[in-house]
């Protein structure tokens, strides 16, 4: 079989993947967390067979269990806990599949009535080294909770480097030593010990690294319930791209976060948006620069980002927030290319609340595209696809609730409860995608965070 190894809170790799799953754990600010993740069949014409181990803190399953046989282009939930026999506790997740297969995780928790929720897909392999352009300690309320996971073949070290605006020196390092094969390790940087290198308000960069290979997350909340989850990078681009940014549209708003990732060369990056904006910075070696869009020239509405580096390989994430106190929150990853197919694992219209909603954002600078939405089949639902034309640069957002172009091809909606996968097919550039989503039902309305993103899987 291939192994998947997959990290913290379910993060997953495609080929081989490793995750820790929190399932009653404590996370950031001793918040009770539950998880759940979806795997996606990537083959289309035969069924994927897929085991999942569970581990501790120890190199041995804690339980191994199989799944039903998933079939062509189909996506399976697994909700943590309840998985049967599995004690309450923190874990780390192996998924073996003798077909390729994407996940999407999610993570909620839950601290004195406030709720947080976040979510994330993974890169293809861990690396020796991760970059974090996010490194937050009370940045107005935010603060970063790295989860780093040896997912090689032995004990290792691993190595946390915190860097501030304008060095190029670390200003605050930490070890954790001697990291068996498959665990976890967690770097808080809300904690007291903190406090004397990064002070009381800190916006800076991270890197991890061991000499094993890893993976990495940063779960990182605010007070407020607002929770940003991202997969550290283990590559870059001198030109990477951002599918969905926002000014001003329905009360969401972004920031662009942009990282040198060489350790020893200076470089210029420049950004420009879809909407003609452009915006520039110098960075030293992993340093990051913060590119706030709601004091940009931008008019209201979505845009997508290219961000070129003069002189080494950057990565960037894309942050949203909703409203002024952004309690509403959603992070996603830059890419450096696409392919012609890209994949959401995880799709729903009222699914016990939630809705999603997806960006698709074409990769030619000059070349328009057809792309071919297809939404999977579900219960009696035998599914449903429509096409839409892409501009060279162009981003399109569209929200499951209301879905105007499958209605107009089909003459309905996706049928309420819907939880399925979604498929975008473009017939002539290479395209990326973001998949969104949010619990509208108003239960959770002002009790935190209830919103997420995740990048889509290029295949």
């Amino acid at each position: 079989m291939k192994r998947l190894i997959v990290l913290l809170t379910t993060l997953c790799l495609l080929g081989v993947a490793l995750a820790p799953v929190v399932v009653h754990g404590q996370g950031p600010s001793g918040t009770t967390w539950v998880s759940s993740f979806n795997v996606l069949n990537l083959d289309q014409s035969e069924d994927a067979h897929i085991a999942v181990s569970f581990y501790g803190t120890a190199a041995t399953p804690v339980l191994s269990q199989g799944l039903d046989p998933l079939g062509p282009g189909n996506s399976v939930e697994v909700y943590v806990p309840s998985v049967s026999g599995l004690p309450d506790g923190r874990y780390s997740v192996v998924i073996y599949s003798d077909k390729p297969v994407a996940c999407v995780a999610g993570t909620l928790g839950t601290r004195a009535g406030i709720s947080f929720y976040g979510a994330y897909s993974g890169a293809s392999e861990g690396s020796t080294v991760a970059y974090l352009p996010d490194a937050q300690r009370e940045y107005y309320g935010w603060n970063s909770f790295y989860t780093a996971q040896n997912a090689g073949t032995e004990a290792a070290d691993i190595t946390m480097e915190i860097y501030s605006a304008g060095s190029a020196t670390p200003i605050d390092s930490r070890t954790e030593h001697d990291v068996p094969a498959g665990v976890s390790k967690d770097f808080d940087l809300s904690h007291t010990s903190y406090a004397s290198t990064l002070g009381t308000m800190f916006n800076g960069s991270a890197v991890v690294s061991s000499v094993q290979p890893l993976v990495v997350i940063d779960h990182k909340t605010s007070g407020v319930g607002g929770t940003a989850a991202y997969e550290g990078f283990t590559s870059g681009d001198q030109t990477v791209y951002i599918a969905e940014l926002a000014k001003d549209n329905w009360d969401w708003w972004s920031v662009l976060k942009v990282q040198n990732i060489d350790d020893t060369t200076p470089t210029t990056v420049n950004v420009s948006y879809s909407d003609g904006v452009t915006a520039t910075a110098t960075l030293q070696p992993y340093e990051s620069a913060m590119f706030d869009q709601r004091t940009e020239a931008h008019g209201s509405g979505v845009f997508s980002a290219v961000v070129d580096s003069t002189a080494t390989d950057v990565v960037a994430l894309g942050n949203k927030g909703y409203g002024a106190a952004a309690i509403q929150a959603q992070t996603y990853d830059s890419v450096s290319g696409g392919t012609q197919t890209a994949l959401c694992p995880k799709m729903m219209r009222g699914y016990y609340g939630w809705t999603t909603s997806y960006a698709v954002m074409n990769l030619h600078d000059t070349i328009s595209t057809t792309v071919t939405v297809t939404y999977s089949p579900w219960g009696s639902y035998l599914g449903g696809s429509y096409t839409v034309d892409l501009d060279a640069f162009e981003t399109l957002n569209v929200f499951q609730g209301n879905d105007p172009y499958l209605l107009a091809a089909t003459g309905s909606q996706l049928p309420v409860g819907y939880r399925g996968a979604l498929s975008l097919e473009s017939s002539a550039t290479d395209i990326v995608g973001i998949c969104n989503e949010a619990e509208m039902s108003g239960v959770a309305a002002g009790s935190g965070d209830w919103s997420s993103s995740a990048n889509a899987i290029n295949r």
